[in-house]
């Protein structure tokens, strides 16, 4: 379609040139300016219609500007027929060259045969000059000299048209040989492309994944132009993103029951009467509870004997005990201490021997 367009834009050009050259006959005779001004106005409407894409049209159109260009003369001869106008009807086989260039194939045999029908009706209705009875005398009847006469003409347009069937036929061969060869280039070297840009997503996924497993949780898939591996991608970059999820709850886990045995720990040092060594805030939940407790939590000042120990007093003072009961420094212990702990008054209470025995919180 494109070569077709391409060829008919040069043809115009080349008609058109052809009338520039020719413009000086039709200066003087009114029937000639006639004449150029239609074959004018055809070629700017042939241009209009080439331009539009209606390239069949705009190569009927050249075609009939042809034959008319061809013809006019001789149809519009005021002395009739002439030898000396028969040459144009050879003319003729043009517009065959045209509509093999042009139109499809079968339009070739189609305007040969539409140019023999106009050679013989011309020749047959068209008045006869003198000089064509003279040559008549040299032939043994009419009928022979219209034969002898005419036979070239529609020879010339058949011989032309088969030429030229089989010239264009050729020539679209090869140009669709040409074209199944350029494409099908073209489809190796997109094959090509395609396999180098698989590669290169592959590597890069590969990438990914080698620096996610060193460790690099940040990594991520970059776009790609294959939109099959791009995808691919994507659920990568999904999956690694909740995957680092997981991970870092996992490491917050892992944190949280660390900080909570060392909780423990301090607590149970607390609970003891040894300064606890609370653990640092490291961002887990447990933070607020150490906080509560550091808060709260006073230090131990004076603790009834055995809580910490029976050789330890708090800033190495004097060991001193709540105003519960009688005093351990000035009263004896009752013999089956501890087994009974004292209560209110004078009477001791049973102690549970699976528990522990009772602690008391220092005093404010």
């Amino acid at each position: 379609m494109t070569r077709r367009s391409r060829l008919a834009s040069w043809l115009i050009l080349g008609l058109a040139a052809s009338l520039m050259i020719l413009l000086p006959l039709a200066s003087s005779n009114v029937s000639a300016r006639f004449a150029f001004s239609i074959f004018a106005i055809g070629l700017v409407a042939a241009a209009v219609l080439n331009r539009r894409g209606y390239i069949s049209a705009a190569g009927t159109l050249l075609v009939v500007l042809i034959v008319f260009a061809i013809l006019g003369p001789t149809i519009a001869s005021p002395i009739g027929l002439t030898m000396g106008l028969l040459p144009n009807y050879d003319a003729l086989a043009v517009s065959v060259l045209v509509a093999a260039t042009l139109l499809p194939r079968p339009a070739i045999f189609l305007v040969a045969f539409a140019n023999t029908a106009l050679i013989v009706a011309d020749y047959l209705l068209e008045p006869h000059n003198a000089n064509i009875t003279i040559d008549a005398k040299l032939y043994s009847s009419a009928t022979m000299q219209a034969v002898s006469l005419l036979v070239r003409p529609i020879a010339l347009e058949l011989i032309i048209a088969v030429i030229s069937y089989l010239w264009i036929r050729g020539t679209d061969q090869a140009i669709r040989r040409a074209d199944r060869a350029e494409e099908v280039a073209y489809m190796r070297q997109r094959e090509a492309e395609q396999k180098r840009e698989l590669e290169e997503g592959v590597e890069q996924l590969l990438q990914v994944l080698v620096l996610w497993a060193n460790g690099n949780t940040q990594a991520r898939v970059p776009e790609m132009r294959d939109s099959l591996l791009w995808r691919v991608g994507h659920a990568l970059n999904t999956f690694i993103g909740r995957l680092e999820q997981f991970t870092q709850a996992e490491v917050v886990l892992r944190h949280t029951q660390d900080e909570a045995v060392r909780l423990a720990a301090a607590i149970t040092e607390w609970l003891h009467g040894r300064a606890p060594i609370w653990p640092a805030p490291i961002g887990t939940p447990l933070d607020p509870v150490i906080a509560t407790l550091r808060g709260a939590a006073p230090e131990p000042t004076s603790m009834e004997p055995g809580f910490y120990g029976d050789n330890w007093t708090p800033n190495n003072q004097p060991r001193s005990f709540p105003s519960r009961g009688p005093a351990p420094t000035s009263q004896p212990l009752p013999p089956n201490y501890p087994n009974n702990v004292p209560g209110s008054g004078d009477n001791p209470r049973p102690r549970n021997p699976t528990h522990p025995p009772e602690r008391f919180w220092p005093p404010e």
